[in-house]
């Protein structure tokens, strides 16, 4: 089963955790390796936003498996908007597991924007 990542506002005791918290998941520790840009770009801006084209840091965050992550990928597409799209990724938890998970990272039509 994938999973997804989140690194933001979605993760547990954030502002918009409310979108994943009816998931009834099971939620670990781990990290990916992207840039984070803290406070997002162009349309992210406010934001943490992750670019997977350049891996150059370890970003902490939390996975969360969920049956219901599939029914839920409208809404969290929606809610994520312009300027983050979803990728694969590869995250490794806290007792050094691969997973493949999605991840919103920063749309690639944005790259442009990078410093």
């Amino acid at each position: 089963m994938l999973g997804l990542f989140v690194y933001g506002t979605l993760r547990p005791n954030e502002i918009n955790h409310h979108y994943l918290k009816d998931l009834n998941g099971d939620w670990r520790s781990a990290h990916i390796q992207a840039t984070l840009y803290e406070t997002g770009l162009g349309p992210t801006s406010g934001f943490k936003v992750v670019d997977l084209s350049q891996p150059t840091q370890s970003i902490e965050g939390m996975i969360v498996f969920s049956e219901a992550l599939e029914q839920a990928w409208p809404a969290l597409d929606e809610f994520e908007g312009e300027g983050y799209v979803r990728q694969l990724t590869t995250a490794i938890d806290n007792e050094d597991k691969e997973h493949q998970v999605f991840v919103y990272a920063l749309d690639e039509k944005y790259f442009y924007l990078r410093p």
